[in-house]
């Protein structure tokens, strides 16, 4: 097991974690993806939302707006 994903697994189910029971990731259209890519990517969304250093997007308010 790659440390990206060693982290990511402690950081979900571990000793003080965020007790998650259960996960599903669906990598969109890029299936060429490796877990160590996913794992490494949850893992920095996690901690930018730890930090605080994130924007929220509110798609509803994008429902029906032309792009």
């Amino acid at each position: 097991m790659s440390d990206q994903v060693k982290i990511l697994s402690n950081r979900l189910y571990g000793r003080g974690s965020l007790e998650v029971s259960d996960v599903k990731i669906f990598p969109g259209t890029l299936r060429e993806v490796t877990k160590e890519q996913i794992a490494e990517q949850l893992n920095r969304s996690l901690a930018e939302i730890e930090t605080g250093d994130f924007d929220l997007v509110d798609d509803e308010a994008s429902i029906g707006t032309p792009a």
